[in-house]
């Protein structure tokens, strides 16, 4: 299912691509973060790919050529995933496996063990995190061509937007372009099921050694959905720990958090229509 996987280096970039069920993806991050698992972040992003089929069509099935090996804890985790997920979203249908695990676990690189990185996409929810975790996260992730296309004058200006926002507190920002959008769209599936399973992904390319999902609900909001607490954890693997960060705040509780602690209202981006304005 998971196949011609291509790994290339050009000006100071890496560029790692496959096709999963007949569909092209590709993700282009700087050298130097660079430091993960090709074949655990394939797999989690191969995740709902395998499940989106009809219930008559014969099980999916979700393989890696060698020598390419999965995390023995996130290959534990695809059952319970599985469950969880049809019982969310009845259409979704089971799939089998045929991954091979490390037989010892590879740790992450030291050149990153120190590193807790958090997804920023610059709105209340991401802000919220960032700050409310500003002494642990060493770096803020942002994923270029996830909720607009990649490439583009208007992403250019977002990225610069949130660079600067990153540099008032002393974070830099990893940009991973990709062309989620696009791959996830031909299979029909919906961002807001597929988001946690593809942060895992970026996660798991990047070796981070925590990597925090800003939660939209508080605890006692939560909701079936893509990212949360009970799914996102389950897509760590020995060397990388996913973390759903939801708390105890509402959206308007996290404003009145984000006023008194910091300028961040002056400059979160909060507008699905626009990269860089605020149309609420």
């Amino acid at each position: 299912m998971i196949n011609n996987i291509e790994v290339a280096t050009a000006a100071g970039y890496t560029r790692i691509s496959a096709d999963i069920a007949g569909e092209s993806v590709w993700f282009r991050l700087p050298d130097q973060h660079f430091h993960g698992n090709i074949a655990d972040a394939l797999s989690c992003l191969a995740f709902f790919p395998a499940m989106a089929r009809h219930a008559h069509q014969p099980p999916g099935q979700l393989e890696l050529p060698e020598p390419y090996q999965v995390s023995p804890r996130l290959l534990d985790s695809l059952p319970l995933l599985q469950d969880i997920f049809r019982a969310w979203c009845p259409p979704l249908q089971p799939f089998t496996h045929n991954l091979a695990t490390h037989q010892t676990p590879t740790p992450v690189s030291d050149q990153t063990t120190a590193q807790v990185g958090a997804s920023f996409s610059g709105g209340v929810d991401s802000h919220y995190t960032m700050l409310r975790h500003a002494s642990d996260i060493s770096c803020l992730v942002h994923i270029d061509g996830f909720e607009f296309e990649p490439g583009n004058e208007a992403s250019a200006q977002t990225i610069a937007a949130l660079a600067e926002q990153a540099a008032r507190y002393n974070k830099p920002l990893i940009v991973v372009e990709t062309n989620a959008l696009a791959f996830y769209r031909a299979f029909k599936l919906q961002r807001y099921l597929i988001f946690g399973a593809f942060l895992a992904s970026v996660a798991h390319l990047l070796g981070l050694r925590k990597f925090l999902i800003p939660s939209s609900y508080a605890f006692d909001e939560l909701v079936p959905g893509g990212s949360h607490a009970l799914t996102d954890p389950l897509w760590s693997s020995e060397g990388v720990q996913l973390i759903h960060d939801a708390g105890i705040h509402h959206r308007l509780g996290k404003m009145r958090f984000l006023a008194e602690h910091s300028d961040a209202l002056d400059h979160i981006l909060v507008c699905w229509h626009d990269h860089v304005e605020n149309c609420g």
